[in-house]
């Protein structure tokens, strides 16, 4: 059960008085029940590979869930730093296969530690045993590479999951004031593991220091609680499926990220089939002799997106086969003569997208955003007959495509947020000159300006790098917008589809189109 409090029943009024609901509980029943079933089967898939949990796993598993099932109140961010002031032990949950649990950790760590740079911080990891600290301390100084500490503490062995995401947590962390240390325990049974790193945080810390402790999320149901952790404890949960699912009953599931029980706070910061797509790919990784994912891999994801997006936009989901290939895979001296200079900026800006030409979908980064936004962007060019992608200089264009790609990818992740100047400042800094990429957001800024003043968009940039890098930028909040008009009613399934038909060409057609949505999108009609 979910309590939300008043302001959540005042919400769900004022939708019901501007004739809202029948419409929004229509696309969340839909919705809902296609996802449950996409959850189901990835849950399915999960148990052929790993078979069942034992029974120990089974009874934690259970725990957590019932748990889960009990009443929670609607919270925020500073409800939750609050509690965290006084509280002497941080649990954070870890789902150890999914990069997302380990970046999220690192980030809000991260950001306590920027604000409290007085405070003694211990930071436990439960991916290293207490007896590998030694190790542990010579590779974080520099002493011994990746390769030989990886081996010293048979990384593959003992913990098995991806090292790059918990490296990449550990480097964030050892640049503020923090001291790591090694927890885990290879006792026979959880019970006695769970005590035995109880007394190993406890041994390793003095009661003015405050602890985080990074340690899977099964661990953290009350009833499997070690004793020590009963007072002065936080815990910080992610992505429960029972809370999302009971928030997306209520068509809630993208107004509410924080969800509190007592001391424990439960995050939702992507859909739960995310995580459990993450463990899906670790499983299937143990099975090939490369640890290596490729595009063949996320052929499959694509394709189960596709059949989700039709669903939700009410299209008969038959369809022509394509590949789906990393854009390295494509990149012999052939290709590089030919393609390059078209297909290089991409790359550069992260930009996923379907390749009408080549039949192709292209995935520049290897993530479950971006396969949608694969996936979404063949539908798309299904609708309107695209047979190829426009030139480098037509910047509405491609924000049209940037922002139909990033809508879509919506419709499976509602939780992904758009660009903003913020981080595609600090975006192109990595990438460039910080005057050249000050001179670009300059540049931005006054192309969206003009738009959203009811003026026409600027025709492009000088450079096609310029030119996508802008696409991406304004095409993720156009998308954004489309998406927060379709969820709350304003745009019908049938109207959505008008749009996405409308053909690239001619152009000046198009670019009257685009205008006028543009227009539509900022008057609230």
């Amino acid at each position: 059960m979910v309590s939300l409090g008043p302001d959540q029943s005042i919400f769900l009024k004022r939708l019901v008085n501007l004739g809202k609901k029948t419409i929004i509980t229509r696309v969340t029943k839909k919705w809902l029940e296609s996802r449950r079933l996409f959850l189901k089967r990835i849950k399915e898939q999960v148990r052929l590979l790993s078979g069942e949990p034992d029974v120990e796993l089974s009874l934690y598993e259970k725990s957590l869930s019932d748990f889960y099932s009990l009443t929670w109140e609607r919270s925020t961010e500073e409800i939750f730093r609050r509690n965290i002031e006084s509280a002497q032990f941080v649990l954070c949950g870890d789902f150890h296969s999914s990069p997302g649990a380990q970046k999220f950790h690192a980030k809000w760590i991260s950001e306590y530690l920027a604000n409290h740079k007085e405070e003694q911080v211990v930071v436990a990891l439960e991916c290293f045993m207490e007896h590998q600290q030694d190790y542990f301390n010579a590779w974080v100084s520099g002493s011994i590479t990746d390769e030989l500490f990886l081996d010293k503490v048979d990384w593959e062995y003992q913990w098995g999951f991806n090292f790059e995401s918990y490296k990449a947590l550990i480097q964030k962390l050892s640049q503020q004031n923090v001291r790591f240390i090694c927890v885990n325990s290879d006792a026979p049974s959880l019970k006695e593991r769970d005590d035995e790193i109880f007394e190993n945080i406890k041994k390793s810390t003095k009661v003015d220091e405050k602890v985080f402790v990074l340690i899977g999320q099964y661990h953290l149901a009350p009833g499997h609680l070690p004793q020590g952790f009963n007072k002065n404890v936080v815990s910080v949960h992610l992505n429960s499926e029972e809370l999302y699912f009971a928030l997306s009953d209520r068509g809630l599931e993208n107004d509410v990220e924080v969800l509190k029980r007592e001391s424990h706070f439960c995050f939702l910061n992507s859909p739960p089939w995310i995580q459990w797509q993450d463990h899906l790919f670790y499983l299937e990784e143990q099975y090939e002799e490369d640890q290596f994912l490729s595009g063949d891999d996320f052929n499959q994801v694509v394709f189960d997106y596709i059949g989700l997006i039709k669903k939700d936009l009410l299209i008969d989901n038959k369809h022509k086969m394509f590949g789906v290939s990393f854009v390295d895979e494509l990149m012999d001296d052939d290709f590089e003569i030919k393609w390059g200079d078209f297909v290089l900026p991409m790359v550069e800006s992260e930009s996923s997208f379907y390749w009408p030409e080549k039949e192709e979908g292209v995935l520049v980064v290897p993530s479950f955003n971006h396969a949608a936004s694969v996936a979404g962007r063949f539908v798309h060019a299904d609708l309107m007959g695209l047979k190829e992608l426009p030139k480098t200089d037509n910047l509405i264009a491609w924000t049209w495509l940037e922002a139909v790609g990033y809508f879509m990818s919506k419709l499976i992740n509602p939780k992904r947020s758009p660009r903003s100047i913020k981080n595609m400042t600090a975006f192109l800094n990595s990438r460039m000159s910080q005057e050249e990429a000050q001179d670009f957001v300059q540049k931005l800024i006054k192309s969206r300006v003009g738009e959203l003043s009811g003026g026409k968009s600027l025709k492009g940039f000088e450079t096609w790098t310029e030119n996508i890098n802008a696409a991406r930028l304004k095409g993720s909040l156009l998308g954004e917008s489309l998406f927060n008009h379709y969820v709350l009613g304003q745009i019908s399934v049938d109207t959505l589809k008008n749009y996405f038909s409308m053909p690239l060409y001619p152009t000046n057609k198009f670019d009257s189109f685009y205008n006028f949505l543009v227009a539509r999108l900022e008057s609230g009609d």
